[in-house]
């Protein structure tokens, strides 16, 4: 919990409605720090 997660990147292409509509799309995941977990999990129990 120490430690600061890597954050992880995404790319995704897809193909739907037999080629009529091509679509690309990019993601980004950053995790929560282990300070920032356990802030969140104690606001949400009280």
């Amino acid at each position: 919990m120490n430690r600061t997660p890597d954050p992880t990147f995404g790319v995704q292409f897809s193909n739907e409605f037999g080629g009529n509509e091509t679509s690309v799309m990019a993601t980004v995941s950053i995790p929560l720090s282990g300070r920032v977990r356990r802030a969140a999990s104690a606001e949400a129990g009280n």
